[in-house]
Order: C-alpha cells, then sequence, then structure tokens
C-alpha cells in the first residue's frame, strides 16, 4: 500500500439555507502529490432521477478550488448526503 501526505491548506464553513433549517457543509482544500485538490463534507443530488453529484476535485491553484468550491454550493439541493471519503 502506497502512502501519500496529504497537507490539509484550509477549511472553509458554508451555511446552506435548507426547508427544513440551515445546513453547514465544509470545504476542504488540500495538497497532496504535489497536486491541489478540495473537496466537501456533503453531496447533493442536483434532482430526483440524478445520482449524488461528485465533482472532479483537482484544481490548478488554491484560488480555482475555491471558485470550484462555491460554484458547488451554489447549486446545493435539499437532497444530500455525507460523504464517507471526507
Amino acid at each position: 500500500m502506497r502512502k501519500e501526505k496529504i497537507t490539509i491548506i484550509k477549511i472553509i464553513p458554508f451555511f446552506v439555507l435548507l426547508k427544513n433549517g440551515t445546513l453547514t457543509v465544509y470545504g476542504k482544500i488540500y495538497t497532496a502529490n504535489k497536486s491541489i485538490y478540495w473537496d466537501v463534507n456533503y453531496h447533493y443530488r442536483p434532482s430526483s432521477n440524478a445520482g449524488y453529484y461528485q465533482p472532479s476535485k483537482c484544481s490548478s491553484s488554491i484560488e480555482q478550488a475555491e471558485k470550484a468550491l462555491n460554484a458547488y454550493i451554489k447549486c446545493f439541493t435539499e437532497v444530500y448526503k455525507y460523504n464517507d471519503n471526507y
């Protein structure tokens, strides 16, 4: 098994307004193998017929990762599940 060093750069809380209250979604920006990635602790379903949306998480910079996180959160829906890989 190959181990890789992961360094967390930033954790950003997002407050998603839902019908039943507010969900706190945490975005994480990190590096692994000299690449920048981002992830979230919840995934959402874009529509009732779709699966949970798990986007491509590689970015060219920290700024791009932040933009991707913001875009992901803007589309968040009422149907979500915890990301077991977070």
